[in-house]
């Protein structure tokens, strides 16, 4: 991918966090890949040793004689069987975390605020923002404005139970960014879930606790108050929940949940995504390779 292919605004600021984005992409997809194979070799020790234990009745001990001797012989080329079956999976994960932050970018520049630049800068680092060094490697590249973003963004993340008050002593551009983040989540689940025909539960708790927490954040930019609003109602309405945004007489965003304080409602989700074998120990035949998918 070429900073290019991704369309974003041509921008100095643009180019650099595109720049940071991928080398830390890089980096992290080098950490998952080795700790990939280190999980690959730890269950294959797990089922060695299971074998090891198994009884007459589980598996003869002609059949346990080769099976271990098989393992013991080529280890390595069991692991990168099995390694090869899931990199697909690994290299898809890694790609689709940089589309994503590219997507949340391009939304947050679409959204007219003064500081609209700076806030996409920092949505594309937040995935790869892993620790201190990570941060300070990315506020020295791309300034302190997006640095502050980041900080306030990654605390939160890694903070959630001081989430609340975090937000209400932020500066006011910060709880824009956080309040556009929340709405971009938003606005991507409902794309997601307008894909979707099976059926999963909302908590209405946890939607009335998501909103009090999104309260503190109003007030500060009416584009951004809107499309947070726009992003609720249009996601309700997929839901089929009947929950509404709206501002009151004051000015005010109140929620509408239509008197419902409590219980699940059943709406559209996504079909969970099933794992395979990590490989064939145990089996009636001697390990061969990756799983089949």
């Amino acid at each position: 991918m070429t900073f290019e292919s991704t369309h974003l605004p041509d921008t100095p600021i643009m180019r650099q966090a595109y720049n940071v984005m991928m080398n830390k992409s890089a980096k992290l997809n080098e950490v998952e890949v080795k700790s990939m194979l280190k999980s690959i070799d730890l269950q294959i020790e797990g089922e060695v040793k299971r074998i090891k234990a198994a009884g007459p009745k589980e598996i003869s001990a002609e059949e346990k004689k080769a099976i271990l001797l098989e393992v013991k012989n080529n280890r390595e080329k069991i692991i990168q069987d099995t390694f090869s079956a899931q990199k697909p999976q690994l290299e898809a994960m890694g790609k689709a975390r940089v589309t994503s932050a590219i997507g949340k970018a391009k939304i947050v520049l679409s959204v007219d605020h003064p500081d609209k630049e700076d806030m996409a800068a920092a949505l594309l680092l937040v995935p790869f923002i892993h620790s201190p060094m990570d941060y300070m490697d990315a506020k020295k590249a791309v300034g302190e404005k997006v640095g502050a973003f980041l900080l306030h963004h990654t605390e939160m993340n890694a903070y959630p139970e001081n989430q609340q008050k975090q937000l209400a002593t932020a500066a006011d551009n910060v709880k824009s960014y956080m309040l556009l983040y929340f709405a971009i989540e938003m606005t991507l689940l409902n794309a997601k879930m307008k894909k979707d025909s099976e059926i999963a539960m909302v908590n209405v708790e946890k939607v009335i606790r998501s909103f009090n927490e999104a309260k503190v954040l109003f007030g500060k930019n009416d584009v951004v108050d809107e499309f947070y609003s726009d992003a609720f109602n249009t996601l309700h309405k997929t839901l089929k929940t009947d929950f509404t945004i709206q501002k009151n007489e004051q000015g005010i965003f109140v929620l509408d949940t239509k008197g419902q304080t409590s219980g699940m409602l059943d709406v559209p989700s996504s079909k969970a995504p099933q794992k395979g074998p990590v490989n064939n120990l145990g089996k009636r035949r001697p390990p061969q390779g990756g799983p089949k998918r």
